[in-house]
């Protein structure tokens, strides 16, 4: 039907009308979706507290877990210390230096360490290594259980010093043939105190001394004191009878004792001096080398001047005594 209007040739047009919001739906969501998010952020700061504690208590316990143990080996260091199981003690402290800065632990194992080794090298007979450690023993030891063991380390020292020194001068005498100082010093050296190279040496200078001893001139005293009673009856012989003669082969000729008893008998024949041995007596006769001895005597003499005039005298002389040319020969008086 003609309208004279335009039609609609794509269909009728409707117009669509929105949907009306439903009252109450996206309104109650909110505040839910706002409670959840505040109970998530509770628990994570919750989650996040409890770890964070949890994190220190775990340190904490690690911490004292670890004094405990520190604490544990210093006993165990303490009670080989005091009984005297240096070595052991030793170590124990070398490991807890690396577990604590504490300056007592540090100077217990000095204490310790110095010890020891002093003890080693001594074990060694090397004396002066002994003696270099020993000396940096810190003084503090006086205060722990190792006070006793280190005078005594003290003494064990002094007395493996005073055996070296001992030897030493063994050598020096045998160097110089003094045969009777060595063997003196060999009286009172401790030889435990000697290592063993110098124990095989002071076994080939005793048998050095042995040999030569077997091939040394001996002069007992007997043989000294009938020398020197022949002497003075010879001497006084020769001055009552104005003969030097009857006293040579007494003297060795060319000493000064010889010089000087002919002047003696001289003087004596020419003040018309007489004289006579009341007693002798010979007080003692020392070796001071292989071939000289020295003899005190006492002597007691009456002496008769020109004149009539006797007077009695003492006298102390100490004679030289000398092997020469396979005799025995006085050499000097005084």
């Amino acid at each position: 039907e003609k309208t004279g209007k335009i039609p609609d040739v794509y269909g009728t047009r409707r117009k669509v009308q929105p949907q009306s919001k439903k009252k109450g739906n996206n309104g109650g969501r909110k505040p839910l979706l706002i409670a959840l998010c505040a109970v998530v952020a509770l628990i994570i700061i919750l989650v996040i507290t409890i770890i964070s504690v949890s994190s220190d208590i775990k340190e904490k316990n690690e911490i004292a877990k670890k004094e405990a143990s520190v604490e544990e080996i210093r006993l165990k260091g303490e009670k080989y210390m005091n009984s005297g199981n240096y070595e052991d003690a030793e170590e124990i402290y070398k490991k807890l230096m690396d577990t604590s800065d504490d300056e007592e632990i540090v100077t217990i194992y000095k204490i310790l360490y110095n010890y020891n080794m002093a003890i080693r090298k001594l074990d060694d007979y090397n004396v002066e290594s002994a003696t270099r450690f020993f000396d940096k023993i810190p003084d503090e030891y006086e205060k722990y259980s190792i006070a006793d063991d280190v005078g005594y380390l003290s003494d064990e020292i002094a007395r493996f010093q005073t055996a070296l020194e001992i030897f030493e001068s063994i050598e020096n005498f045998v160097s110089d043939d003094n045969f009777s100082a060595a063997k003196e010093a060999m009286e009172i050296l401790d030889e435990d105190a000697l290592s063993k190279e110098h124990k095989e040496r002071l076994k080939e200078i005793k048998k050095d001394i042995a040999k030569k001893e077997e091939e040394e001139i001996v002069l007992s005293e007997h043989d000294a004191e009938d020398l020197l009673r022949g002497y003075c009856d010879a001497m006084i012989k020769a001055i009552n009878e104005n003969n030097f003669d009857i006293v040579k082969p007494y003297i060795f000729e060319g000493s000064k004792m010889y010089t000087d008893q002919k002047s003696l008998m001289e003087k004596c024949a020419k003040e018309g001096i007489k004289e006579k041995l009341n007693s002798f007596e010979l007080l003692s006769l020392t070796k001071k080398l292989d071939t000289v001895w020295e003899a005190k005597v006492a002597e007691s003499e009456t002496i008769s001047y020109a004149n009539g005039e006797s007077v009695s005298k003492d006298f102390k002389w100490t004679y030289t005594i000398e092997y020469i040319d396979s005799s025995f020969y006085l050499t000097d008086i005084k």
